[in-house]
């Protein structure tokens, strides 16, 4: 479920940062400037690389890739 919302969450930053690249001139229907557009961005991609590091943690450490593992261990 983890890894779903990451996939999810980093299609959604990938148009949000094509979004803040090509249209920068519909940034201003938003109310906001495209500064803190950019930090909102910039926020949202270190909290998504935080969940991808741990979503691939826990990958490591589950049941599923330890049974595939020679001699079930993980290093």
């Amino acid at each position: 479920l983890l890894g779903l919302i990451v996939v999810v969450w980093s299609l959604i930053q990938a148009f949000a940062g094509l979004f803040l690249t090509v249209l920068q001139r519909f940034i201003h229907s938003f109310g906001m400037s495209y500064a803190q557009l950019r930090m909102y961005h910039a926020t949202s991609g270190a909290l998504l690389f935080t969940f991808a590091c741990f979503a691939t943690v826990l990958g490591l450490v589950s049941n599923w890739f330890r049974s595939k593992m020679p001699d079930h261990t993980v290093l």
